[in-house]
């Protein structure tokens, strides 16, 4: 009898410490999830250094989890930031974008006032989107390789869309405000593209 009480009284010490521990543990992995909240922002967009803008990463475990299942265990590998005002600190805008791939990631323009990426729709498939971060305003182009932005000069920039075409490589010019202005003719460099945008 003795020493089962002993055994009773070792296991609910055991007990005890086990959920000192686990309490210790989901404790510190809320801090850490709280001082990863406090710091996620970055003013960095792939490489690029912003003035106006800092992103901050929409963290959506379960949706993400969701669109997983939705898509047949799929990830479509994008990911949510928002663009946040230095000046008032206001959410301004949510992006969604794709972290991997040609043409991923977010660019911004040098006066900071249009964004450009890419997202995979619910097929897979690349779409590039650009949008005036001052009136809201979004264009388009899907079913593209990636994109590159050139400016020839203030009132002259254009977004040059890259598709893929049964293995053959085509090259669209589009001005900001989501208008085809030409077909480029391909391929060449990044130097050949500006000379072909520009001249």
């Amino acid at each position: 009898m003795k020493k089962t009480g002993v055994i009773f009284i070792a296991l609910l010490s055991c007990g005890f410490l086990i959920s000192v521990f686990a309490a210790e543990a989901v404790s510190a992995a809320l801090k850490q999830t709280s001082n990863k909240a406090e710091t996620g922002y970055s003013s960095q967009a792939e490489g690029q250094s912003l003035k106006k803008w800092q992103l901050k990463e929409e963290d959506e475990k379960v949706q993400k989890a969701l669109d997983v299942f939705k898509n047949k265990g799929k990830s479509l590998r994008n990911k949510k930031v928002w663009i946040i005002d230095k000046q008032n600190g206001e959410k301004k805008i949510l992006i969604e974008y794709s972290q991997s791939g040609k043409g991923s990631g977010l660019v911004f323009t040098p006066e900071e006032d249009f964004v450009i990426y890419t997202r995979s729709d619910s097929e897979g498939s690349s779409v590039v989107y650009w949008k005036d971060l001052s009136s809201g305003s979004q264009y388009s182009v899907s079913n593209a390789a990636g994109f590159n932005f050139v400016e020839c000069s203030k009132n002259k920039r254009y977004v040059v869309i890259e598709k893929d075409l049964q293995g053959k490589k085509s090259y669209y010019l589009y001005d900001l405000k989501g208008q085809k202005v030409r077909d480029l003719t391909a391929p060449f460099t990044a130097e050949d593209m500006k000379k072909a945008v520009c001249y």
